[in-house]
């Protein structure tokens, strides 16, 4: 699936997750995202997902926009977000919001 995208060339994953209503585990450790820019609403109303698996290359020193990322997981009870760099993020409004 997912998996055979050239995914270091994006630069816009705005709504890329979003409601998907069945997935309940995603694993992203294979993602480039280098030259990612935005990340608004990535996961917003994913109200099945458990667990998301982030690895290295998941990189997020260029992304300006995180609004809403995650907004509405009501199932995501934990996520690892250490190798996260939000140096350069302008707009984190409801990031997390769980409604």
């Amino acid at each position: 699936m997912y998996q055979d995208l050239i995914h270091q060339k994006v630069v816009n994953m705005i709504f890329m997750f979003n409601n998907c209503s069945s997935l309940i585990s995603l694993d992203l450790s294979s993602f480039n995202t280098s030259n990612v820019t935005n990340m608004e609403a990535m996961f917003q109303n994913d109200v099945n997902l458990e667990n998301i698996t982030f690895g290295d290359n998941f990189n997020t020193s260029k992304v300006k926009d995180m609004i809403a990322m995650f907004a509405s997981c009501k199932k995501l009870s934990y996520i690892n977000l250490s190798n996260f760099d939000t140096s350069n993020v302008k707009e984190m409004k409801k990031y997390v919001l769980l409604l």
